[in-house]
């Protein structure tokens, strides 16, 4: 080889790996500039969950120090609230805030307080004259009934059957019961005039009062109604009357002063071949009426198996009767 040609091969030689390390140099520095790059991008991303999560503690820990600082009762329009996250208390929750459980009722307004003591009040007079029915000897001489050999007031008006009370048979049942009416009208002012259905004083005379006439199925009936009405009556008065001390009483004193119920009658009727259904569905209809059914179960009134109880929100929307009055309820008992 001449040394022209050997001159060229180590030239070529020189420039090949001299392009060769620029090249590798190139390379290293990228492979560096990308290390760099992804370990910025992995700092960036830890730093960026490290503020999250410090977020996530923060609010954590503000949502305890604002339930630690929670007011524990929250008096509202409608009663009082506790704080009970845990759901502890059961019943109506808060709608702002569904934490707070409520706990009591808003307290009685005067006229509310007086409408409690004037039914109260009633009711007892009711259960007085009741009791008084129910206590009538039916079998001394000088009992109408006496020749009935009755040995119970039940007993000795469904003997009668559908016979018409002689006048001095509902004279009995009408000094036992005096005033019966009158208290009946009293419970029904204190009820808002919610037990006569937007009918005045009409049914709560012709369906719970003896009337001339009565048989002995429809008095017995009458009566029985009169004092289902009343414990009725009393279970929607404000103040939730019926689950306190004297409430309870009262009921069960209500309940003991007449054995027989509007059931017990009907049944008896049926039993009576001269009992008309047209009489037994004439008594379950008022009877509806008088407990201010609503208009869909007013329809069911058909049915003579039992008397069809109140139920709902306000039964006298739509008539003459004034609206119920704030936290009054009419429901079944």
């Amino acid at each position: 080889m001449d040394s022209t040609k050997k001159a060229e091969f180590v030239q070529k030689a020189a420039d090949t790996k001299q392009r060769r390390d620029q090249q590798w140099a190139e390379h290293e520095d990228n492979v560096s500039l990308r290390r760099a790059t992804m370990q910025q991008t992995a700092a960036f991303r830890e730093q960026t969950l490290g503020m999250e999560r410090q977020r996530l503690q923060d609010s954590e820990a503000a949502r305890k120090d604002r339930a630690e600082k929670a007011p524990q009762m929250f008096k509202g329009p409608d009663g009082d609230y506790e704080w009970d996250p845990e759901g502890k208390v059961k019943g109506e929750r808060l709608p702002a805030d569904p934490r707070y459980g409520k706990v009591s009722d808003p307290a009685l307004t005067s006229a509310q307080k007086q409408g409690v003591s004037r039914g109260s009040f009633a009711a007892s007079e009711i259960s007085r004259g009741l009791s008084n029915v129910n206590k009538l000897d039916m079998t001394a001489a000088a009992s109408p009934f006496s020749h009935l050999g009755a040995s119970s007031p039940i007993d000795a008006l469904i003997k009668v059957g559908s016979t018409a009370l002689t006048p001095d048979q509902s004279r009995m049942i009408d000094t036992a019961a005096a005033g019966l009416g009158n208290q009946l009208a009293s419970l029904d002012s204190s009820m808002g005039g919610r037990m006569a259905a937007g009918k005045s004083q009409d049914d709560l005379q012709t369906s719970a009062v003896r009337q001339a006439g009565d048989s002995g199925f429809v008095a017995a009936y009458k009566l029985a109604n009169a004092k289902e009405l009343t414990i009725t009556a009393l279970k929607h008065l404000p103040g939730h009357f019926a689950d306190t001390a004297d409430g309870k009483e009262q009921i069960a004193d209500i309940e003991k002063s007449l054995p027989w119920t509007t059931d017990d009658v009907l049944a008896a009727m049926r039993k009576d071949p001269k009992a008309s259904d047209k009489e037994i569905k004439g008594l379950v209809a008022a009877s509806a009426r008088l407990h201010a059914v609503t208009e869909s179960e007013a329809k069911k009134v058909g049915d003579v198996g039992g008397v069809p109880l109140p139920g709902g929100g306000d039964p006298g929307k739509g008539t003459s009767a004034p609206p119920l009055p704030a936290g009054w309820t009419v429901t079944a008992h």
